[in-house]
């Protein structure tokens, strides 16, 4: 195994491991809790066999979970992960327009991260934000009856934040 992750990442890993028990059956609530305190917020090769040597399972397993689950991710992404969400109550409220404001807010597409490494916008299955719909989440924080006026003003205060 490759020792270039710090030794605090390791340790903070395998805590999570213990608290599900090592349990390969919490695979995702494991992978979910590791990527949140990863750098660049992503399961590297590096964490993803260091997953699958501490829970017993095989690296093909763990890539399956990683890769279809879309709160997953393989790939960098930027300090601030927004989430689209792209479910059917969000379509039916035009979630496009959402998407349209944001990527031009941004100058980024879905699935692109903002040059300075902030920012990272994707599409994510309903998140239960279907009475605000169209909705977006970064983090736990959900956003949500947005018309393009009101979406430009909180994007502004979003970015005055970081």
């Amino acid at each position: 195994m490759n020792m270039d992750l710090e030794k605090d990442l390791y340790l903070k890993i395998e805590e999570i491991i213990e608290k599900y028990e090592n349990n390969k059956n919490n695979i995702l609530g494991i992978l979910l809790e590791v990527q949140a305190i990863a750098p660049q917020q992503y399961i590297s090769a590096d964490i993803a066999k260091f997953v699958s040597r501490s829970l017993g399972t095989s690296l093909s397993r763990t890539y399956d979970v990683i890769t279809f689950y879309s709160a997953l991710s393989d790939k960098p992404r930027g300090q601030y992960v927004i989430q689209i969400c792209n479910s059917t109550a969000c379509m039916v409220n035009k979630y496009e327009t959402l998407k349209d404001v944001l990527e031009q807010q941004l100058e980024i597409k879905i699935g692109e991260t903002t040059n300075d490494g902030v920012f990272t916008l994707i599409y994510s299955p309903c998140f239960g934000a279907c009475d605000v719909s169209p909705a977006f989440r970064i983090g736990d924080e959900i956003f949500g009856e947005l018309s393009k006026k009101r979406l430009k003003i909180l994007f502004m205060i979003i970015e005055e934040k970081t």
